[in-house]
């Protein structure tokens, strides 16, 4: 009998527990996420060039809705040839060093240049 009521009560410490972490977890994230959000609020060239993203994609999804096979791979093509005809480009571009890998580094204004992203493509 003891053995029941110790195990009952252990049981529910535990799901004691659980909640709390769950709800210290919870109030947490939400203040972190309210602080990133004013953050971006206050980014609006970063929120400007996020949107013009969103709708370059829109665009592609448009051009293709409804092509099939051959048809919808050309306008694909087209889509992404013509992606880059309007924007400017503010990046520095700096080629590889003599004997390294070919490639290039784009480094966005701004950014930590001793920081980098390893982005490979086929095609």
């Amino acid at each position: 009998m003891i053995f029941g009521i110790a195990w009952f009560v252990m049981m529910w410490f535990g799901l004691v527990m659980i909640a709390l972490v769950a709800a210290v977890m919870f109030v947490r994230r939400k203040k972190r996420h309210g602080e990133d959000e004013s953050a971006t609020i206050a980014d609006q060239p970063q929120q400007g060039a996020r949107q013009q993203v969103l709708e370059k994609i829109n665009e592609i999804h448009v051009a293709t809705e409804g092509l099939r096979g051959r048809a919808r791979i050309k306008a694909l093509r087209h889509c992404m040839d013509s992606m880059s005809d309007d924007l400017e480009l503010v990046s520095e571009i700096r080629p590889p060093a003599i004997g390294a890998p070919k490639g290039e580094w784009v480094i966005a204004p701004g950014s930590d240049p001793n920081r980098r992203i390893l982005y490979i493509h086929g095609g």
